[in-house]
């Protein structure tokens, strides 16, 4: 009896514990990238997970050896902006990769409005 309530036990230990750690995993999808008159060349993202703010760093690869900031902030809708700043629009009619987190994203730079 005791070797069966003790096996019961771990098992459901066992149990809560992957369930626990199963929640819902961080991810990011791009939403939008556009220019926005007044404001810059704005990406919008679609987050998954639970995020902190100190998560939310960013930069644009423009060319093998060009960098440029992201500034990343959530929005009050569950989403992050960003506003990519140092001369984006340089590479206007070419492709880019947004790089938030880790996750990279291409993207082709639109034209101003």
């Amino acid at each position: 009896m005791k070797r069966s309530m003790m096996i019961t036990i771990v098992v459901i230990s066992i149990l809560a514990m992957l369930f626990s750690v199963a929640a819902v995993p961080k991810g990011i999808t791009l939403d939008s990238f556009a220019h926005i008159p007044g404001k810059g060349y704005v990406a919008v993202f679609n987050i998954k997970g639970e995020w902190k703010s100190s998560e939310l760093w960013g930069f644009v690869v423009a060319s093998r050896h060009r960098q440029l900031d992201m500034d990343c902030h959530f929005r009050d809708d569950n989403k992050v902006s960003c506003v990519a700043y140092g001369g984006i629009a340089d590479f206007e009619g070419r492709v880019v990769k947004l790089v938030v987190y880790g996750y990279a994203f291409s993207v082709t730079v639109p034209g101003q409005n």
